[in-house]
């Protein structure tokens, strides 16, 4: 379908780059419309006929301007993707974790789907309608401020991305009809309009999942009857929901982290001079990036509904030269300056192309490939990438038969704004690695709650005569920490007991006899879990490192193991609530690193109890990359500096 979707914009962009002037941007639009230029010029009519309606004609003018090479999907095969998605994620009564998984396993389409321009099917009827609709929202008071531009921008268009068109302000008015008369009897401005409206939003019955469920886009409406979603239905239920009531919100996304896995999106609503970004789902409004400190977005964008004269596709060549899926649509701007002081990087491509190219592109890592985030002119051999956030490593590449080609060897951009290129010297070193992946949770709060559990032992099952064989230290680093305790403990009950406040927050205990064979009991302990949401004792002993206790209480809960005959106690073993990316021992691990763009092996080894690797001939300056064999997904690139890794 994208090869159809790409050769039709070949087709129609030749005469959009004649476009000049206002009139022949209309005039453009309605040649492109073919069969259905009577439709469209129908409703400029309609709107031209009364001088009250000048507003509205202007308005027309804006969506039919920008309408060529807007799309939705259609065909016989969309009815069975909806009945499929109807089936999978509106029933709203299938549990959370299942929800889950069918998104995982959802299927990405089916036959019989195929694009339908809108200036080719858009039918008066759906226009007048539409825009009527919209012109409603200069009631709300809320309004008053709400600019003819902001309007036509932020508030008029009929779709967001490539969903079927669909009227869809009426539904969205009705889902939030009794937040909208509060508002509007208390006189609401813009900022508690927009904030009660996500507070309403955030109530939905809607769980927020890793995988995006829309697999293809489906009417506005359709997000309403969802069970859940992902970042883009979201966004895309908010967007929705605050333009039908006249209030110019954006939506923002980057293509994919810098500095991790999956793209995200987000809505962004200026107010004042302030610009509030939130999600649906977010506690607060206004602070969507507070918690994400951590995390980098290398370059950031904003879906227009307005056609982007200065868009890849719009440049000469870049079509015929093949063009990455993120850019092949010219409604989109770089709002890269709203988010992060960025730098403008110049990289000299030293590596050829397989054949002359007039486009390169700059990439990040999401855990396992190079992802094109920005787009360059090449000039003199160089490429210069506008923008683009500190803190970050990139790649320059070029695009060619759908693939992607390194054009030069990595580089890292220091918070400061340092370049550094990334190629490999020939100063071997020695380096220790201790994991694959960096640590994105709250670490020093877990370790808190390790320091002062207890190991015990009783003969009596309420552990009355307990008696205490090991107490857990103050420990740096999340991974297994093993006790020695001799070969004279002998009991019949045997628990870890938790500090006070830490809930349990273990992933794995383990006994064992003096000759270190695992000791098998029944389990026992504190019965339920935080919420009850299924982290219970039992998650102790299930060899899943990523699982845990989560205790219903936060202090006096233990769990354990009972055993029909006296048993002898060698040692014990825990592992605090952990992401298990840290070194495995028995796992299976490869060390890579990146020369002329492409990662080279630099041999395997297998972990063992010290959770740490020893490689001693690693070529200094680069970027490197781990891989573990056995088990997992999360991997990311990282330098070796001053004895640790730095990750990127």
């Amino acid at each position: 379908m994208r090869n159809t979707i790409r050769s039709i914009f070949m087709t129609l962009l030749p005469g959009l780059l004649l476009v000049s002037c206002r009139d022949s941007a209309l005039e453009t639009a309605l040649r492109l419309a073919g069969d259905n230029r009577p439709e469209l010029e129908a409703v400029l009519r309609h709107y031209a006929a009364d001088e009250a309606d000048s507003l509205k004609y202007r308005a027309a003018r804006f969506l039919i301007e920008n309408m060529p090479l807007h799309y939705g999907y259609g065909g016989p095969g969309m009815e069975r993707f909806r009945a499929y998605y109807d089936s999978l994620f509106c029933d709203r009564t299938v549990a959370r974790q299942e929800l889950r998984r069918r998104a995982a396993r959802a299927f990405d389409g089916a036959g019989g789907i195929r694009p339908e321009f809108d200036a080719a099917t858009l039918d008066r009827g759906f226009l007048i309608r539409h825009i009527d609709h919209a012109f409603e929202v200069f009631g709300y008071p809320w309004c008053r401020d709400l600019s003819f531009d902001e309007f036509c921008e932020k508030v008029l268009p009929y779709r967001i991305g490539n969903e079927q068109a669909e009227d869809w302000m009426p539904a969205y008015r009705e889902f939030l009809a009794g937040t909208i008369r509060s508002l509007e009897e208390a006189g609401a401005d813009r900022y508690a309009a927009a904030k009660a409206l996500k507070d309403t939003l955030r109530g939905m019955d809607y769980e927020v999942i890793d995988e995006t469920t829309m697999k293809l886009e489906l009417r506005p409406s359709d997000y309403l009857r969802a069970a859940g979603g992902a970042c883009p239905e979201i966004t895309c239920i908010a967007t929705y929901a605050l333009r039908s009531v006249g209030l110019p919100v954006d939506y923002d996304y980057i293509i994919q982290w810098a500095n991790r896995s999956q793209t995200h999106s987000w809505n962004a609503l200026r107010i004042d001079t302030a610009l509030c970004c939130f999600g649906m789902s977010d506690p607060g409004f206004g602070d969507h990036f507070e918690t994400r400190a951590h995390e980098r977005m290398g370059k950031a964008y904003r879906r227009t509904f307005r056609f982007q004269p200065g868009s890849l596709p719009n440049r000469r060549g870049a079509l015929e030269e093949g063009i990455p899926s993120a850019f092949l649509a010219p409604f989109f701007e770089d709002v890269s300056e709203l988010y992060f002081d960025g730098i403008d990087l110049t990289v000299d491509l030293t590596i050829p192309a397989a054949e002359k190219k007039r486009f390169a592109y700059l990439a990040v890592f999401d855990n396992h490939r190079w992802v094109p985030v920005a787009w360059s002119r090449i000039r003199r051999g160089r490429a210069t990438f506008r923008r683009v956030e500190k803190g970050c490593a990139y790649l320059a590449v070029y695009y060619h038969d759908g693939q992607l080609r390194p054009a030069a060897d990595p580089l890292t951009v220091s918070k400061e704004g340092v370049v550094t290129v990334r190629r490999p010297d020939g100063g071997l070193r020695a380096v220790t690695l201790k994991r694959k992946y960096p640590v994105f949770y709250n670490e020093p709060f877990i370790l808190n709650r390790v320091k002062n559990g207890k190991f015990q032992v009783a003969d009596r099952p309420d552990f009355s005569d307990a008696r205490t064989v090991y107490v857990t230290p103050e420990v740096t680093e999340i991974h297994p920490y093993y006790a020695e305790l001799g070969d004279s403990i002998r009991f019949r009950y045997i628990r870890y007991l938790s500090p006070p406040g830490a809930f349990v927050s273990m992933s794995e205990i383990g006994f064992y006899d003096p000759s270190g064979r695992k000791l098998v009991g029944r389990i026992i302990g504190t019965e339920g879990s935080y919420w009850n949401l299924g982290n219970d004792k039992y998650k102790l002993f299930d060899g899943d490192p990523l699982t845990y206790f989560n205790a219903p209480r936060e202090s006096r809960c233990w769990g354990g193991m009972a055993f029909d005959t006296p048993q002898t106690l060698g040692s014990v073993m825990f592992l605090p609530r952990n992401d298990d990316n840290f070194i495995q021992a028995g796992e299976l691990y490869e060390l890579f690193c990146c020369r002329d763009g492409e990662f080279v092996s630099l041999g395997q080894r297998i972990g063992d109890r010290t959770h740490e690797l020893r490689y001693e001939e690693v070529p200094g300056n680069a970027l490197l990359l781990l891989k573990n064999h056995s088990k997992g997904k999360d991997e990311r690139i990282f330098t070796y500096e001053d004895g640790r890794q730095v990750w990127w």
